[in-house]
């Protein structure tokens, strides 16, 4: 007998979808770039994931951990099909709704360390670090790093992202706990996750030079932490089936056996998943006769 939950998938990056019980869905950081053109700027050739916003169900909801490009470049598509609500940072919420053309009372402003109920799920938030040489540059250089245009919406948001970087557990109906852990793993958020005990830890797997996590490291944090499955955020560009962004990709299959062996071994029942792009995953409970 299974009782069925919620269900979740993964487009790119931080990009993922999320059905609920109901049949709410949330979006979080959508940037989906079907395919890009000789000419088409590098942020959109360096995200072809294959997929588009008319690949979404739905979008009642949208969740913003940092401003970005990668994070939302397609949010003014997903805005114009779905109105949904839109959940980020207070500091960018303005500039969102100015840079998409949205309703402010769409928009529906966070700040780091609170706890949110929107009767579909509950959201919590907590300050994160953005894990790039984005971060460190003064807004000079930033300004330079994207073109040396104008102090426009964009490069505006580019600079809150920069500056506010923000983790969350969503909390659904039937107390199934997802978090997201963007950036950089800090010891504060090593600490929260291990209080909360998420279900599903969606983490990144490189470091910030583009290097991957030991897989002992990822093994110690899924076991440490206690969360039952761990979906591994990654740029597509050091993944076998895409150009290299860094130089260096590998082999995402053997990296997910390698750390599922350590857990093994430690007799942890934590195990991690190597999710395959726009496929849909089941999250349930079930009773069966052994």
């Amino acid at each position: 007998m299974q009782f069925e939950g919620v269900k979740i998938r993964w487009f790119v990056e931080n990009c993922f979808e999320i059905k609920l019980p109901n049949g709410k869905t949330i979006v979080i950081d959508p940037m989906l770039v079907r395919e890009a053109g000789e000419d088409a700027p590098h942020m959109q050739k360096a995200f072809v994931s294959g997929y588009s916003v008319e690949d979404l169900e739905g979008a009642d909801y949208v969740i913003i951990n940092h401003t970005h490009g990668d994070h939302i470049g397609s949010l003014h598509d997903v805005c114009k099909k779905f109105n949904p609500v839109i959940i980020c940072h207070a500091a960018a919420a303005m500039q969102i709704a100015i840079g998409c053309d949205v309703a402010p009372r769409k928009m529906f402003p966070y700040v780091a360390n609170q706890r949110y109920d929107f009767g579909d799920f509950s959201f919590e938030t907590f300050t994160g670090e953005h894990g790039s040489t984005i971060g460190d540059t003064t807004v000079s250089e930033t300004i330079a790093r994207f073109g040396g245009g104008p102090l426009d919406d964009q490069m505006l948001l580019n600079l809150y992202g920069s500056l506010f970087n923000t983790n969350f557990v969503i909390t659904t109906a039937d107390h199934v706990k997802i978090a997201l852990n963007g950036g950089l793993f800090t010891e504060v958020m090593r600490n929260e996750w291990r209080k909360l005990r998420p279900n599903i830890l969606l983490f990144h797997l490189i470091n910030p030079d583009g290097t991957q996590k030991p897989y002992e490291e990822m093994a110690e944090i899924a076991d440490y932490i206690g969360t039952q499955v761990m979906l591994p955020m990654r740029h597509q560009g050091i993944c076998p089936e895409f150009g290299p962004l860094w130089g260096k990709k590998y082999d995402i299959a053997d990296y997910v056996e390698a750390v599922n062996s350590i857990l093994k071994e430690r007799g942890s029942s934590a195990r991690m998943i190597s999710q395959k792009k726009g496929q849909w995953y089941r999250v349930y409970t079930g009773f069966d006769e052994i």
